[in-house]
C-alpha cells in the first residue's frame, strides 16, 4: 500500500475522532436542561461510541499511542526527533484551545462541566498521534 494511501486511510478517522469530540462539548454545553432527553442521548452516545471506534482504529491499533507515550530512553534519534515535533505542537495547539475555552467559560459566565474537562485530558494525551498521524 503505498504512503499516500496509508495517509489517507488514517487521516478519515483522526478527522471523525476529533470531530466526535467537538460535538459531545458543544452538544454537552449547548443545552444543559435536554441532557435527559433521549435525542441527546442517542446523539451523544452515538458520538462517544465514534470516539471509542476511532481511538482504537488510529492510536491503538497503529500504535500511535504507545509511540507518543514511549520512555524517551528507548527511543532512537530520529523517534526522539519526531516525538519532539509532535509534542510542540500540541503542546502548542492544547494551549490556544484550553485558553480559548478558558475566555469563552467566563464571557458567557458559565463554569465548566466534567465532560469537556475530560475529553481536554483525553485530547492532550491523543494531539501528538494526530499530528505524527498527519505527517507519517
Amino acid at each position: 500500500m503505498s504512503n499516500s494511501k496509508i495517509k489517507s486511510n488514517l487521516r478519515i478517522p483522526i478527522v471523525s475522532n476529533l470531530a466526535a469530540i467537538m460535538y459531545i462539548i458543544i452538544r454537552w454545553e449547548l443545552n444543559p436542561l435536554a441532557r435527559t432527553s433521549t435525542w441527546f442521548l442517542i446523539t451523544v452516545g452515538l458520538a462517544l461510541f465514534i470516539l471509542l471506534l476511532t481511538y482504537y482504529i488510529c492510536f491503538w491499533r497503529t500504535g500511535l499511542w504507545k509511540y507518543t507515550h514511549e520512555k524517551v530512553d528507548k527511543l532512537d534519534e530520529r523517534e526522539l526527533a519526531e516525538n519532539n515535533r509532535a509534542l510542540r505542537f500540541s503542546y502548542s495547539v492544547f494551549s490556544i484551545l484550553v485558553l480559548s475555552m478558558m475566555l469563552i467559560y467566563v464571557l458567557a459566565e458559565v463554569t465548566i462541566s466534567i465532560i469537556p474537562v475530560v475529553l481536554l485530558i483525553y485530547l492532550a494525551h491523543v494531539l501528538p498521534g494526530v499530528y505524527l498521524g498527519f505527517r507519517k
